[in-house]
């Protein structure tokens, strides 16, 4: 666009060599396009992290960690005092919990609860959810974009909590990008390796499914709920024409369900980093993103994504306050 090559082409006349803030000369121009604008910032920013447990982690199978950990991370969050709530706040950005499926109901009162089970079903045995539970988890997301974005929001992080969610990541990724489980399945929160060994074992079983299934069936096969809802999210963000900058993995996963369902969502898209589960790597090659930051996390909860903000936040500054090198004159 217009606006997009205004920006790049603004990069080259201000007072620093050519191309010498690298990538993010070419992400800023992309806001610019995105947002239709000569003066591109990703102000006011908001991320919404959205919630939910998964059957598969009843056990043990997947990971040592209770279930219980996942409401009460999310209590934890909207309280303030989770990694994503003080790295947020530290950095001038909304955010926004939302319930999409935990065992235990959340007590917190600033989280929007909009519980569609008491976590997803083992899909060992069954199907994660059912269509309709599908549909509806994807227009939680929906909506909380379009309430985000109603309130001002005009650059949007997503993020997740789950017990077990990278299990179910592991499993979408391998299926939409063709990859093999144990190429795409990691440790996720720390796991022994004979846990890790069953981990991948689980992964290769669930993701082996027909042959082109859309978004909404791999999403019934799958799960989980906060992945639906993130894919929804990113579908209606991209549609009002609002950036949406991913976080981890899961997040990851979610993204290739909203271009699953509808491609054109994937130019809307940014990789705030590159995350240390090695299904991130299958997932943005695939999207063709490359990301932002490279520093190992692999917490999840949107803590990428508040982290890379306040960098785009400066890159847009720069473009719009540096002096040109035509004042030099």
């Amino acid at each position: 666009t217009e606006y997009e090559l205004t920006a790049r082409k603004k990069f080259d006349q201000l007072v620093k060599p050519p191309g010498s803030l690298g990538k993010l000369e070419n992400i800023v121009g992309k806001i610019a396009g995105m947002r239709k604008t000569y003066k591109p910032s990703v102000d006011p920013a908001a991320i919404a992290v959205f919630i939910g447990d998964h059957g598969i982690a009843a056990d043990d199978s997947v990971t040592p960690w209770p279930q219980i950990i996942t409401k009460q991370m999310g209590d934890l969050a909207a309280a303030g005092q989770a990694a994503i709530s003080t790295i947020s706040a530290a950095n001038d950005i909304y955010l926004e919990i939302v319930n999409v499926g935990t065992i235990e109901p959340t007590t917190h009162p600033d989280i929007y609860s909009h519980r569609i089970g008491a976590g997803t079903k083992d899909v060992r045995i069954e199907n994660a959810m059912s269509r309709e539970d599908a549909i509806h988890a994807l227009e939680v997301g929906a909506q909380t974009a379009e309430r985000l974005i109603a309130g001002g929001s005009r650059f949007l992080g997503v993020g997740e909590i789950g017990i077990g969610n990278t299990t179910i990541a592991a499993a979408i990724i391998s299926y939409i990008t063709n990859k093999p489980a144990a190429e795409v399945t990691g440790r996720g929160s720390g796991i022994p390796d004979e846990t890790f060994i069953r981990k991948q074992e689980i992964v290769a079983k669930i993701s082996n499914l027909p042959a082109n299934l859309d978004g909404i069936e791999i999403l019934e096969r799958i799960g989980g709920f906060e992945v639906a809802a993130m894919a929804g999210f990113i579908l209606r963000a991209s549609s009002e024409g609002v950036p949406v900058l991913l976080d981890g993995v899961i997040t990851n996963a979610a993204a290739l369900i909203a271009v699953r369902l509808k491609e054109s969502c994937k130019i809307f898209l940014f990789a705030s980093h590159n995350s240390a589960e090695p299904g991130a790597i299958a997932a943005l090659e695939y999207l063709n993103l490359e990301p932002i930051l490279d520093l190992g996390l692999r917490l999840g909860e949107g803590t990428g994504a508040a982290l890379a903000i306040p960098i785009l936040r400066a890159a847009c500054h720069a473009l719009n306050e540096m002096a040109l090198l035509s004042d030099l004159n």
